[in-house]
Parts: C-alpha cells; structure tokens; sequence
C-alpha cells in the first residue's frame, strides 16, 4: 500500500497528518518555510485514516486503530488541543477505505467494505452508529460535490463494469436518498489496473477520467458530467504507447484542456501530458521513486485551479519548489504577511484611539479649569474692588475726624467728635484731659462747686471714653 499523507493548509496552520510505524502523527510547521515542529501524536496504533477541515478550521480525523475501533479526533489550532470521540460501529466486516467530509449539517464519514458502502453522521456532540447505505460489492471511493444548490454523493463501483452510484441529501430528513446508477461505457477490463478519477476543470465543468494501463499501452477515456442531467457523455480517447510493466497508483489532474498524468510502475514516478485541443501528446518524465507518496491537500481557501488537490511525489520530503504545494506555501505566505500587517494596522489603530480619547478628556479638563480660572479671577476683581471701596471710606472717616479736631481745638470745644477708631478716641482724649488739667493749674484759686463740677466733667469723659473703646 502506497504511504498516504494529508497535508493541511489552512488559517493559521500547516501541518501533515501521516502514519509511521504504526503511529498516527500530526507533524506541525512554523511557518511558510517549512519549519518542522515537533510532531503530536494522535494515535499509537492506526492503520486507515481520513482528514477534513470545518468551518472554523478545526482539523477532524477519523482513524481506524488495529484493535478494529473507529475514532473520531478534533484538533484545535487556537488552543492546539485533541479531543477524541468514539464512532460505534454495527458490522465486523473488513474496512477497507475512510473517506471524510464536512456538510453544512456536520460531518459526514463513510466506510468501504468488499461487500457494502457503510455511512455515518456526526450532529452534534454524538456520532450516529456507522450503518449500511448500499450492499454492494467492490466500491473503491465515494465523491461527495455541492452542485445545484444540493449536496450529491458518487460512489464509483468496479466489477465488470465501471458503474456510478448516485444520492442526493434530503435537508430536512436528513438522509441520503438514492438516485440513478450510470455505467460508463467502454471495453474494460478490471483484471488490469483501473483508475477512475473526477476532475474539476471549472466551476461549470466537471469530467470523469478513466485511466487503464493494458501491458505496454496506456488508454485515457473523459466523460462530461452533465451537472443538470447528471448524464455522462463520453467525449475524448486516447492511447499511448509505453514501456510500462505493472501500474500500482495513477492520477490525473486538468488545466486549460492540458491533462496531467502521473503513475508509479517499476520503483519509477512517470509525467506524461496530453492537449486535448491538439490531441497531441508531450515528452514522457520519468524519475526514480523507492518510496513514493501520495499527497493530498485540505486548504480553508479555494486553491488556484493549476494547483491539484492531489499528488504523487517520489519521497515523503515536501518540495517547496517544484511541488504544487509550492503555490500554497506562497499563498500561506502572503496571508501570513498580510494577517500580521492588518495585526499591526489594528494596534496602530487602537493605539491612535487611545491618544484621541486621552485628548478629548485632555480637552475637557482644560476647559474645565480654564471656566474655573475665569470664576476665581472674577472673584479676586470683586474682593479687590471692594477692599478698594473700603479704603476710601476710611480715608473720608479719617479727614473728616482731622477737620473735625482742627475746629474744636480752634473753638477750645469740650464736646467728645466722633471717633473712627479707638487709637483717635484715646487720642482726643487724652489731648482734652491734658488741656483741663492746663486749666485747673492756671486758675489760682477756685471754689469748691467749681472743682465738683470739674470732677464731674471729667468722670463723664471717662465714662464717654470707655463707652468709644467697647464701640
């Protein structure tokens, strides 16, 4: 059996699911110049595996382990986490072949047995039990395509004939409903290597191309699926001349009516190209393969219509030159350059909205102080003016008491003026006990009423005095 591995390209992740001896492994790269990582192990005991990418680019494996158990593993790309399930089966019958897909309903699996096509479901947490579809013998592979608005099944079957079987999926039953079966017409004989294959040359075209290697010849026949009528029509044969023995795998891929054919034979890796529009056949390559692999890419993006979705390489190393990968380590490239720079717009971004907000609050605390600054100014104009105010009429106060004085000295008046402050009062009067002190000294002699009416003079201006200082 040839060596299987299913490379993985999709967001954030390039990786290659592979078995050695024995072991299911997940070999994960750093980036687009293959940078091996080390390799995950998914299972210690596998002998069949199939892989398919959901949505949200979640890697899903299902594998066959040698104790006969189906399991079903998730891989996480953001969390790099495993979680296993179990798929339980009804028959003990042979699995020969896995094949996996992803419907918008779930997941999809369906088994190969020599004698029945078994399918499976995963809705939900829970896996259906794994039940017969159809009981028939020598079913190699199935195709599932959405075409038309609907999800069809193709499950090519070869015994005397080529014949293929067709479904289409009931959304709302959630079943396979079977539709017409189709022979493909030609003289075969399945005692020789026999390889079917479904090409996909544009979105409105899609061809069967049958590969059969009599002993030294190799004979190409396409048919045209029709996606409406779901009828074959042949539509192209050809023949070549080869020296080739025996024929153990082969495919074919289509561009731009070039046809790709590659096969191994004899420990060698044969290319040969045919122009459909010509009918002209090209040089045949051919190039030593002790350990050839088939590869098979599972990528989230649509791939470029050049680059198949499958090839066979003369060793298990991925050439990021020649090899059709080389066009998706590209792409992976560029979506790698072009996440970081819209990484690095997003913060710039951020970054840019956090200054404006710090400005805008900025702002607003300028305004803030600058109203406050304007109300404390106002203030310090009215506590100015009116200490100016104040001023002014202690200044009329203190002229008015200075003329006052003047003419009572001037009249020798007894009578006590108004004082402005207690400094005035005490001068004034100290300044008329002084001058009736003079006076009493002058007088050389007085009578006693005279001196009783002194001393009640000046007990009353004391009196008026001490009254002024409590003022």
């Amino acid at each position: 059996m040839m060596n299987v591995r299913c490379v993985i390209a999709s967001k954030g992740l390039l990786s290659v699911v592979r078995i050695s001896n024995h072991r299911l492994l997940m070999d994960t790269f750093a980036d687009s110049k293959l940078k091996l990582l080390s390799p995950h192990t998914i299972a210690h005991s596998a002998t069949l595996f199939s892989v398919c990418l959901d949505r949200q680019d979640n890697v899903h494996v299902v594998y066959l382990t040698e104790d006969e158990e189906l399991l079903h593993t998730i891989y996480d790309p953001d969390t790099q986490q495993f979680h296993t399930l179990t798929i339980p089966l009804l028959y003990a019958d042979t699995i020969t072949s896995l094949q996996l897909f992803h419907m918008d309903q779930g997941l999809q699996l369906f088994v190969l047995t020599p004698d029945r096509l078994l399918q499976a479901k995963l809705t939900g947490l829970h896996w259906s039990a794994v039940d017969e579809l159809i009981a028939q013998s020598n079913i190699t592979e199935v195709h599932v395509t959405y075409e038309n608005l609907e999800w069809r099944l193709t499950a090519v079957r070869k015994s005397e004939h080529i014949t293929l079987l067709r479904w289409h999926y009931h959304s709302s039953r959630m079943q396979w409903i079977e539709g017409f079966s189709q022979e493909l017409l030609g003289d075969w004989n399945t005692a020789e290597p026999l390889f079917i294959q479904k090409v996909e040359e544009s979105k409105q075209k899609r061809v069967w191309v049958v590969l059969s290697y009599p002993r030294g010849r190799m004979i190409v026949r396409r048919y045209l699926d029709d996606l409406e009528s779901s009828v074959l029509q042949p539509e192209l044969e050809a023949e070549l001349i080869t020296p080739i023995r025996q024929v153990t795998s082969a495919m074919v891929s289509s561009h731009q009516g070039m046809l790709s054919f590659t096969w191994v034979s004899d420990q060698q890796l044969l290319h040969h190209r045919y122009d459909t529009l010509s009918h002209t056949w090209g040089m045949l390559n051919a190039s030593p393969a002790q350990e050839p692999v088939w590869w098979t890419l599972l990528a989230s993006a649509p791939h470029p219509r050049r680059s198949p979705a499958q090839w066979i390489s003369p060793h298990e190393h991925i050439d990021a030159n020649t090899s059709p990968l080389s066009e998706w380590l590209l792409c992976f490239k560029l979506e790698q350059s072009l996440e970081a720079s819209v990484t690095y717009t997003e913060s710039s971004l951020a970054y840019m909205m956090n200054i404006m907000e710090q400005r805008h609050q900025l702002q607003q605390e300028l305004a803030t102080s600058q109203s406050k600054l304007l109300y404390w100014r106002q203030q310090v104009r009215q506590k100015q003016q009116h200490v100016q105010q104040l001023l002014q009429k202690d200044a009329l106060r203190t002229a008015g008491y200075q003329q006052q004085s003047t003419q009572s000295e001037r009249l020798g008046e007894q009578t006590v003026p108004y004082v402005s402050s207690p400094r005035h009062s005490l001068a004034h009067t100290s300044s008329v006990a002084s001058a009736s002190a003079a006076a009493h000294q002058t007088e050389p002699s007085s009578s006693p009423a005279k001196l009783t009416i002194r001393g009640r003079l000046l007990s009353l201006m004391k009196r008026s005095h001490k009254k002024e200082t409590v003022r």
